[in-house]
Parts: C-alpha cells; structure tokens; sequence
C-alpha cells in the first residue's frame, strides 16, 4: 500500500488522524493502534511478504535479547550478518527488492543489535516493541531511518493536539510535493531518459532539461515522502529525526550529505564507517574506508554498474574535499560552491536514472556535447514553466518556513493553501496514472 494511493488517502489516513485524536491520552491505545496499521500495511503486500518480515522480527528480538547477555564484538557481527542476510540475497542475487521495507528495517534491525551492545545497561526490549519498531508502517517502506532510543522516546511520550496539528500539515505538505511537483516533473524526465536507452537523440539543451528535471524530482518525491512519514509518526506520538535539510543549498558534496538522506548517510558513518576506523589510522586507511562505505552505498542502491559509478563518483568528490587543499576550498565556499555542487550532483543522477552505464555515459555525451543542428524539442519548452516553479521552491522553501512559523497571517493562509494542495492532489491522483515513489524500489 502506498501513502498516495486513493485508499490510504481517503480511508486509511483519515481514521489513523482521528483515532490519533481519541487515543491522544492513551499510551498502550495508541501503540495498539499502530500495531493494527502495521499488519495492515503488511498484509496488504501479501501474507508471504508479512510472515516473511515477521519471522525476520523475531529473529532480530532473540538477537539482540542474546546480546544483552552476551555483550561481545564477534557476537554482534554473527548477528548483524545473519540479519542481512535476506537482504544480501535480494539485492544481489536476485537483483530486487521482493519484501516491503526489507532495505529500511534491515538497517534499524542491525542498529538495534549494535545499540544494545554499546548501551552500557545492554537493556532488553519486548517482542511487541521490537515489531513495533521495525515493522512500523509510516516508515517502513522508505525510511527515515530511525534508532531505537528515538522510536522507545515516541512509546513512553504522550503526545498533544499541537503535535497531531503538527503531523497533518507535515503529512499535506509531502503530499504535495510528491504529487503537485514530483509527478509533474516527472514525464519530461522519463521522456530524455527512456528516449536515451532507445537510441534516440535529442538537443543538449532538452537533455540537460531533462536531467534537472530528474534532480528535482527525486528530491521532491523522496523529502516528500520523508514529509509524509515524519508527519504521520507526529500524529501518533513519535518525533522522527529529519531526513532533509535543504540538500540544494550545499556548497561542498560534504555539505551535501550532510543534508540529503540524513538517515542513511548517518547509518552508514555509524555502523560502517567508524566501525572499520574512520579517519583514525591514517590517509590511506581513511580514504580505503571511504571506499568501501560508497562502494556498499552504491550496491545497496542496486547492483547495476551505473549505482557502482555513481557511490564511486561521490567517493571521488569527497576524497577531493577532504585532500585538495587550496583548490578544493576554493570550489566549496560560497555562490562557486552551489554551483560546483549542483553540477555534479547533477551529473551524477544521471548515473541513478539510468538503465544502464552505457544509457548514463550517452546521455552525458549528449549533454556536453553541444549540436547547433538540433533544436530544442517541443516536449522540453512546455515543461521549462515547472521546471523553473519547481527550482524556486527548492530554493526559497527555508524562507517560506521561516515565515509561517513568524507570521501568523501567514499561518491562516498556508492552512488554507495545504486544504487547497491536498484536495489537489487528490484530484490529480484519481485523473492521473499511479507514479510510484522512487525509492520505494530500494
């Protein structure tokens, strides 16, 4: 079940805000009723797809309950790789992502073992809370990725009407963005890309329109997403950590990360990075486990050559950063900054969108190659209106933020705007064919 089908909007969602509303004062109420919505949410994927994730559940309990007990490293390495398991199989040998949120809740799976290994008390957690948390249905398909002390803070809180106001707007907002921009964005990027693996050529002003397109599509389809998580989790009691900062706002590639999929950079820093040695032991040392985290960063994503590129592209990027001294500090500061980064993060989803590493180093031919004989197609001039709304909206959201939290004018207004997006979307949804999120593949 996805968050933008016709029946999450106008049937699952609505009773989860107003139940969220009666249970408001009532803790074990409140965490039954996402218990409900997880099996629901589950089931709806299929029962294999539901037992499967289940027994992975359980498995993890009795993990990291023996952890608890036997707090030793070579312990929770045994854990951490027989809980990846499933996942190793499924990205790599199969090639595909066969269970609902087998990605996200693998990687929380992993970090609850390790977390009880560090805690100094190695507290052990019920079977109900360990399904709560690793199964739970506002996250679990496309993150954030949350810790276990963030997700236990959301079963011992209670939560307020603020907080619900809070997760509907949050949860109208993502809505947004994900049907009013993504989607719209979304067929002239397909159009360049899809026509690229045919064979076909097109000018290098319609390929470069396409790839901005693609940018921001999958910033507004993922934070939205995002959005919709984090908002929904309010409603219910738990404060998920935020997965973007104005990720386009960056003036390095480091900065970068540090802004887009906070989550999942952070996960991999954590229980990656750090674990093999970090920046600890040398150059050498740091650079090879940078290496190995983009490597693992790029085959998590799928094991197609284009993913393998696109983690080493970043690895490459960051290696400059960090050892380029005067040359690299020049192009991380400021409006040069942006732009470096812009540009090659542009270039690098082209890598992500893809079908394959030919399709990527095609498209990129096209788009550095400029050929005064071709003219810029109809299909990219139509599509350069949303494009620009889209870039503006990237851009000045911060300061649109800003100015609801101040102005409460402002905040009647944005109330009224949200009312008037998700009747929008919802509209858009019923007239338009399903667009799935993107990340939901990984």
């Amino acid at each position: 079940m996805q968050f933008t089908s016709l029946l999450f909007l106008t049937l699952i969602i609505p009773i989860v805000f107003l139940m969220a509303i009666v249970l408001m004062r009532n803790n074990k109420g409140r965490m039954i009723l996402c218990l409900i919505c997880n099996i629901i949410f589950y089931l709806w994927g299929g029962y294999r797809t539901f037992f499967l994730s289940l027994a992975i559940c359980v498995l993890t309990w009795m993990f990291q309950n023996y952890v608890a007990k036997n707090p030793k490293k070579h312990v929770v390495l045994i854990c951490s790789i027989v809980i990846s398991t499933p996942l190793v199989v499924s990205k790599i040998i199969c090639g595909s992502i066969g269970v609902l949120g087998i990605s996200f809740y693998t990687f929380e799976a992993i970090s609850l073992v390790v977390d009880t290994y560090r805690e100094p008390e190695h507290k052990k957690r019920s079977m109900f809370e360990t399904i709560l948390y690793l199964l739970f249905f506002a996250t679990v398909s496309q993150g954030p990725i949350v810790r276990i002390a963030c997700f236990e803070a959301g079963l011992r809180g209670e939560t307020a009407i603020d907080d619900i106001n809070m997760g509907i707007r949050r949860f109208a907002v993502g809505l947004g963005k994900k049907v009013l921009i993504a989607d719209k964005l979304a067929p002239l990027a397909d159009y360049f890309f899809t026509g690229v693996s045919y064979g076909n050529h097109y000018s290098s002003v319609g390929l470069w329109l396409g790839s901005f397109a693609y940018t921001l599509q999958i910033y507004f389809d993922f934070s939205g997403y995002s959005d919709m998580a984090i908002g929904i989790a309010k409603t219910l009691g738990f404060n998920l950590p935020e997965n973007f900062n104005y990720p386009y706002m960056a003036t390095s590639i480091r900065d970068f990360w540090s802004r887009w999929h906070i989550s999942l950079s952070t996960w991999f820093r954590d229980y990656l990075y750090i674990p093999l040695g970090g920046n600890r032991e040398g150059k050498p040392r740091t650079i090879l486990n940078m290496l190995l985290v983009w490597l693992v960063t790029g085959i998590w994503h799928g094991n197609d050559l284009s993913f393998i590129v696109w983690g080493l592209g970043f690895f490459l990027l960051l290696v400059f950063e960090k050892y380029g001294g005067n040359i690299a500090a020049f192009f991380t500061k400021g409006i040069i900054g942006r732009v470096y980064t812009l540009l090659f993060v542009n270039f690098l989803w082209v890598f992500f969108r893809s079908d394959s590493i030919g399709v990527a180093f095609e498209y990129l031919k096209g788009m550095l190659i400029v050929n005064t004989e071709s003219t810029v197609e109809m299909t990219a001039l139509r599509y350069i209106p949303y494009v620009i709304i889209a870039g503006v909206f990237c851009v000045q959201s911060r300061r649109i933020k800003q100015l609801y939290v101040t102005n409460k004018g402002a905040k009647t207004v944005a109330d009224l705007f949200l009312l008037a997006v998700v009747a929008l979307s919802v509209c858009a949804i019923i007239n338009a064919s399903y667009t799935p999120f993107i990340y939901g593949k990984f």
